[in-house]
């Protein structure tokens, strides 16, 4: 199934429940072109390099980004409305709320209290911590925790089998000054995909925005710090070939060894609502679990907390690509 087919299925809009007005969700397309969005799992689609947009379906993230801009803005109940399935949302809640369902879905864990950044063997983002005034060392002090999760065991639910698809997501937490940094993610359907034979049946829990919260909010508990205290969300090392194409698509240019110079972090691009590169990065690959996070906590984050920027830089000259979404004050 190509892109476009795969992005219809995902926005089908449904016909009893009418998507939210512009002036519900602050969203500033024109209402014949809003979208309902299936759960992040469903479109987060893995591509590596060569990956493009055709001009409809760019035109379609930038719906999809303004939608998610909506449902970050918009109370529970009106953002429930752009979620599918159709007819059935009253809330945008996530159904996993404790962190129990890592065992029930068959995920493995590796808890770490300590930062790869120091060793130079995590993701490049020393400069910009530090220039955030994030403690980026970490020896002594125990604020940042690294968890890898692995989908690896076949699981049963109501009668129906679940294989272990090989899924992974590392993940690096800093509870006390409110970063998460999504490190290396690889889904259950891409993951899936290259089993022998492929996996088919995904696990209910696949979405990045749900492993992400279910982890920071273990950390967040076990230092006794508030789990509503979210500043940054970092996507490191960006892999996935539309991301980039979204990027070349905001900037001009594609981001690679020749102009990667001219976008390291003191001259890093930054768009806010309502710019179209906002809106892009936003519901890009790596963006939109950002933005579904507040979206699928609204009790613990508020009810319209948003996502204020989004900053695209290079970590170097030979092209290591980030992301940071900045997480508007509560």
């Amino acid at each position: 199934m190509n892109l476009f087919a795969i992005l219809a299925i995902a926005l089908f809009a449904s016909p009893s429940l009418p998507l939210p007005t512009n002036e519900e969700q602050g969203c500033s397309i024109p209402q014949t072109t809003k979208r309902s969005l299936a759960p992040d799992s469903l479109v987060q689609i893995a591509a590596f390099d060569g990956a493009k947009y055709t001009d409809e379906e760019y035109t379609e993230l930038l719906n999809q980004g303004c939608t998610l801009v909506g449902m970050m803005s918009s109370e529970d109940s009106v953002a429930a409305r752009s979620l599918r399935p159709e007819n059935t949302r009253t809330t945008a809640a996530s159904q996993f709320t404790d962190a129990k369902a890592f065992e029930d879905w068959g995920y493995t864990a590796s808890i770490m209290d300590w930062s790869p950044i120091q060793f130079g063997m995590g993701p490049e983002l020393s400069e910009p911590l530090e220039k955030l005034h994030v403690d980026p060392i970490d020896e002594d002090s125990g604020m940042w925790s690294l968890a890898e999760y692995e989908h690896d065991t076949k699981t049963t639910h109501d009668g129906r089998e679940f294989p272990a698809t090989k899924a992974s997501f590392d993940t690096l937490f800093n509870v006390e000054q409110g970063v998460i940094v999504a490190w290396r993610k690889f889904g259950a359907e891409y993951m899936g995909s290259k089993q022998h034979p492929p996996v088919t049946t995904l696990p209910s829990l696949r979405s990045w925005h749900d492993i992400a919260f279910l982890d920071w909010q273990r950390v967040a508990k076990e230092k006794n710090k508030a789990v509503g205290n979210l500043r940054y969300i970092f996507s490191s090392d960006v892999a996935n070939g539309y991301t980039k194409d979204a990027i070349k698509h905001v900037l001009g240019e594609a981001l690679d060894f020749k102009t990667c110079g001219k976008y390291l972090w003191d001259n890093r691009k930054t768009f806010t609502k309502g710019e179209e590169g906002f809106n892009a990065l936003l519901a890009s690959p790596n963006g939109r679990g950002s933005a579904m996070i507040l979206i699928t906590h609204k009790s613990v984050f508020g009810q319209k907390r948003q996502i204020e920027s989004v900053s695209v830089w290079c970590a170097d000259k030979d092209g290591e690509i980030n992301l940071m979404f900045t997480v508007a004050e509560a």
